[in-house]
């Protein structure tokens, strides 16, 4: 299982078989950087889907951890990392609509974000300067998603 990236390559450079070939050109990607659990160091990414309806958040690069995220979202999880309470809600992975569940909240005296998909669990810690990196990264990704009702109008039509 691939493990993300951590603390080995200071570059941030991601091997071409951690994401797609589509996600290259994607118009927005960043890598932020936290503290896995268990594992020490990693680094995370955000990248905005191709269409640009959905922000996919990847905990240590990790494919089964990630999730799709729409505007009303990410405007969630930025007020959920900005009250400093602990939450929890389940959002669709990325790939379908198995569902993920996204936890945030303190950890060991530091912000956290936790997903779990099945009896698989991700936990990353953050310092200040590694949260309000994430925090800007959030609202610069809040900022290009469509709003709920745009984002309807831009999805074909079911059936």
């Amino acid at each position: 299982m691939n493990q993300g990236l951590h603390a080995g390559d200071p570059t941030g450079a991601m091997p071409s078989s951690v994401h797609p070939t589509e996600e290259e050109s994607a118009p927005f990607q960043r890598l932020f950087f936290g503290a896995d659990i268990q594992l020490g160091p990693c680094t995370s990414k955000l990248v905005l889907t191709p269409c640009g309806t959905a922000l996919i958040l990847r905990p240590g690069c990790v494919g089964s951890f990630a999730m799709r995220l729409n505007r009303q979202d990410v405007t969630d999880l930025l007020i959920g990392l900005e009250d400093d309470e602990f939450q929890h809600w389940d959002q669709p992975h990325e790939t379908g609509p198995t569902p993920v569940r996204l936890a945030i909240g303190r950890i060991w005296g530091r912000m956290a974000v936790s997903t779990t998909l099945g009896t698989g669990e991700m936990t990353i810690r953050f310092s200040e300067t590694q949260l309000a990196r994430l925090l800007d990264y959030l609202t610069e990704a809040e900022s290009l998603l469509p709003d709920i009702e745009d984002s309807a109008a831009l999805s074909p039509p079911s059936g």
